[in-house]
């Protein structure tokens, strides 16, 4: 990876490209967990892509790429999410008299995304992307201590959010 990492630094597309798709997975998964629209996720990658490329050179040699690209990510999804604030969906609107239909074969996944975004995106990029605590808190600019926390109050607000889900009666 060094000598891609080495090579796209330099301006070579090849070199850029193998290193995109050797994280094209974390990367969606990361997007998904935030913006929660594969239409939106797409655009976060794309755009992701694009400035990655645009600041190939600022990539320092005792970075990971994984984490650095991941910042970028998060940063472009936030982006996003602030500018989806600004618009109200007729979709969101509830239609009166309709009901909440509830899965009871709830998985992690479902779970997963019922959860906060910060528990959410903490939680995937550390089980999901395999990125470590020090990686999540460059990617996050957080202290590790501080990841740390999130991390642990996340999982709690997981189980119980799971637990939640398989108490429901039949």
């Amino acid at each position: 990876m060094d000598t891609l990492l080495k090579k796209a630094r330099e301006g070579d597309a090849g070199a850029f490209t193998a290193l995109m798709q050797a994280q094209e997975q974390n990367l969606w998964r990361a997007a998904r967990a935030i913006l929660k629209n594969d239409a939106d996720a797409a655009d976060a990658l794309q755009d992701t892509a694009l400035r990655a490329w645009q600041r190939m050179g600022e990539v320092r040699e005792d970075t990971s790429f994984k984490a650095w690209i991941t910042r970028i990510l998060v940063n472009r999804c936030c982006d996003i999410l602030r500018g989806k604030k600004r618009l109200v969906s007729l979709e969101a609107l509830p239609e009166q008299g309709q009901e909440e239909d509830r899965d009871l074969s709830l998985d992690v996944r479902s779970v997963l995304a019922a959860l906060a975004e910060n528990d959410r995106l903490i939680l995937t990029l550390f089980y999901l992307d395999d990125l470590s605590v020090r990686q999540i808190a460059f990617v996050l600019d957080l202290k590790e201590s501080a990841v740390r926390t999130r991390l642990t109050r996340a999982r709690e607000r997981f189980r119980r959010q799971y637990a939640s889900c398989k108490e429901v009666p039949v």
